[in-house]
């Protein structure tokens, strides 16, 4: 799979904290290790939700799992909040595995050094506008639906190859 996906798979560093970042498939890591969460949402005509913040650069739904939130509530609020979507289904695809080279986590609640990110493949179902409440620190203006191809191009033009990939990835798993 990393020959197919080589962005995807590739070891990257976030430069806040710093944080060595690397996606893994596999069985899901225990939910005490999850801070954050993603989804990639299709609708079930086989739309891809793509969300574009009021940067203009696209993004992909998640967060941050609030203290005693279990992973799949979390995926659902952010749903709702960052796409108003309601979640119909999730599948665990991978998780990005986080290692901080912090002293202290992003948040107190958060396990550190290492923590992961779940990532979810979705059927949602755009019920309303996004939720984001005024404290939240994206502000999403606009939620779309576009086929694989077009879902792709927009993370690329953007230069975010691993989440093209990963919408990519996501969308393979059918076969």
């Amino acid at each position: 799979m990393t020959e197919k996906y080589p962005d995807l798979f590739k070891e990257i560093v976030w430069p806040n904290g710093p944080t060595s970042v690397q996606f893994e498939t596999g069985e899901p890591p225990p939910e005490d290790m999850i801070s954050n969460i993603n989804a990639v949402p299709t609708t079930n005509e086989r739309q891809w939700v793509v969300i574009q913040l009021d940067d203009g650069k696209w993004e992909i739904p998640g967060g941050t799992v609030e203290p005693g939130e279990k992973p799949l509530a979390a995926l659902e609020r952010e749903l709702l909040e960052e796409a108003g979507a309601r979640l119909v289904s999730a599948e665990y695809i991978g998780a990005l595995r986080m290692h901080s080279h912090a002293e202290r986590p992003f948040r107190p609640h958060m396990p550190h050094p290492v923590a992961y990110r779940a990532i979810y493949r979705c059927v949602v179902e755009l019920i309303s506008l996004p939720q984001v409440p005024e404290e939240g620190g994206e502000h999403v203006v606009l939620v779309d639906t576009v086929n694989i191809d077009e879902a792709v191009r927009r993370f690329e033009e953007i230069e975010r190859y691993e989440l093209a990939e990963l919408y990519r990835f996501a969308h393979d798993l059918d076969g």
